[in-house]
Formats: structure tokens, sequence, C-alpha cells
């Protein structure tokens, strides 16, 4: 035997002595509601009610849409694929569903939004209704949109301003700013610098022209960067002459590196043919020294890999 129920007519006069006979306030609260799309779908998708926000945000009015299927309400192609089909399913197994994406209004523009079912049951169980709740995201997703090619140029800018643009490689002045910051904040008890360029260099430049050597650098970069960590930095100092930042390495985990560097280049040609190699100079960091006096020693044994006969570590 089916439940008895109170009619809305009843428990509404008894909140509210004064209502007119008829009158419904939570239906005047939904018909109310301006931000969001609120109505009804019987059990087939067919549109049974409209609210005031509905007929704001997908253009319709009440008169128009209401005996229509929801589906006119999507894009065809979503319709094609089953997507509303799907939608009413779930909230029917499952008693709710939700979906994000495209909805199509009245004048055949469309808008981003997002739309929760709810499946509505009598006290038998029974499925009546559908109630569905659509909210425009359009105005949303265009800030998120612009927020977002805010931050690509951003980054983009960023480092522009921090990198070389012909290796790709850090430029000097982010090295300085990032080594200092690395020694004040004690973040690696020991690390090491290789400082290296290619030996006779402006050769390569007055014999090829100054594209080869372009290319020369970009080679070296490229290598540099096969044959150290994913955590080490690479900068171009200017000209031919490059840093590698080894955290957490010691001068003996610093030649090591060196000399896979210094025999990958020497085992690749200029676009000329032409054999390059490079000279490397190792620094470990010693404690209480300032990043000044750090590059300064690594570029004083990258002077005496240079006048030990270039090709070599010092």
């Amino acid at each position: 035997m089916r439940k008895a129920q109170i009619g809305p007519t009843r428990l509404h006069r008894s909140l509210w002595p004064g209502l007119p006979a008829g009158e419904d306030p939570f239906r005047q609260l939904v018909d109310s509601v301006q931000d969001y799309a609120v109505y009804l779908l019987d059990v087939r998708g067919i549109i049974r009610s409209w609210n005031a926000g509905a007929e704001r945000i997908k253009g319709y009015k009440a008169a128009q849409i209401i005996g229509q299927p929801v589906t006119v309400l999507y894009n065809s192609e979503e319709v094609e694929r089953g997507v509303v089909r799907q939608l009413l399913m779930q909230a029917a197994e499952q008693g709710r569903a939700a979906s994000e994406g495209w909805r199509m209004r009245s004048d055949g523009t469309r808008m981003w939004a997002d739309t929760v079912v709810t499946a509505l049951h009598d006290h038998d169980g029974e499925l009546y209704a559908y109630a569905v709740i659509t909210r425009d995201l359009s105005e949303k997703l265009r800030q998120d949109e612009e927020l977002r090619r805010t931050q690509v140029r951003s980054r983009r800018y960023f480092t522009a301003a921090i990198s070389d643009a012909l290796t790709g490689a850090y430029n000097r002045r982010y090295l300085m700013n990032h080594l200092r910051g690395v020694l004040d904040r004690g973040e690696h008890p020991v690390s090491s610098l290789l400082l290296f360029d290619a030996d006779h260099f402006k050769e390569v430049n007055d014999q090829h022209g100054h594209d080869a050597g372009d290319i020369v650098l970009r080679r070296m970069a490229d290598l540099a960067r096969q044959v150290s960590r994913d955590s080490d930095m690479l900068f171009r100092l200017g000209g031919d002459e490059f840093l590698l930042f080894l955290p957490g390495v010691n001068a003996a985990g610093a030649r090591v590196i060196a000399e896979r560097l210094r025999q990958a280049v020497a085992a690749s040609t200029t676009p000329n043919g032409r054999k390059v190699t490079v000279s490397v100079g190792v620094a470990q960091h010693a404690p209480g020294e300032s990043v000044d006096d750090w590059i300064r020693k690594a570029d004083m044994a990258l002077y005496d890999a240079k006048q030990a006969g270039r090709n070599r570590i010092a």
C-alpha cells in the first residue's frame, strides 16, 4: 500500500498561515533563482518545468522549451555520442550524476557549463523525474584561460630574462643570483663547478663563419646537458665559455662528469667536419668561500688545462 503523502498546500499553509491557496513558496524560491538553470525532466528526458535562471542562462522562454527533449540543450556531437542518455542513466542508477562541457543556448551559441542531475523517486522507490541544475561557467572558463595565458607569458618572459637565447643555457646574471642563494641557504654542503670552453674557437669563426660557431656552441651545450644530471644547471658566461653547476658532487665526481663531457665533445664534429675539443676546469666549493672566489678558482683550473695543452681537465 502506498504511503499517504501530505499535499504541499496543506504543508505550506501550516507553515505560512497567510499563504494564498495554490501558492508554493518552494516553487517561488526556485523561480527566483537567477544564477542557476533549475528544471525538471520526466523519465523520458522531456523538459517539464523551467525557472527564471534557466530562461536567463539558456535563452528559452518556458513556453518555448517545456515539452521539448533535453537534448536540444546539447550540441549534436554529444547527443550522437549518447552523453545525455548516459548522464540520465547514471543518475537513475546512482541517484546523482554530474558533467561539465559545452551546452547550447537558444540563439545557437554555446556556453561552458556544469550540470548536476538528481533522480527523484516516489515513496515506492519508483523513478518519476529528474531534477537538473546547470551553472554557466563561460566567464570562469574565460578567466581561467586568460590566467593561463598570463602565466605562460610570465614564464616566457622570466625564461628569456634568465636564459641565453642561442644555447638555452642560463645566463651569467642568473648564475650569480642562483649560486649566492644556494650558498646563503646552505642547501648543498658539497658542490662543484665545471668551467669549460672550446679550444681554438676563434679559428672556427674565422674559417667557417659565425653561423658555424653558433652550431658549435649549441652542440657543446647539448652535450653538457646529456652528460650531466637533471639537477645540474648549465650556464653560458659569454662567448664560448660555459659553467656547469653540480650540486652535491665533490671534486672527484665532478672530474668524472668533466671527462664524459671532454670525450663527448671530442667525438663530435663541426658542420665542415672540423674536430673541436674542450678544456675543463674543476672546482669544489670550500667552506666559507664566496661565489666570486669559487668561480675564480674554476677559472684558474681552466687556465691550467689550457696551459697543459688543451683538450684536458684540471
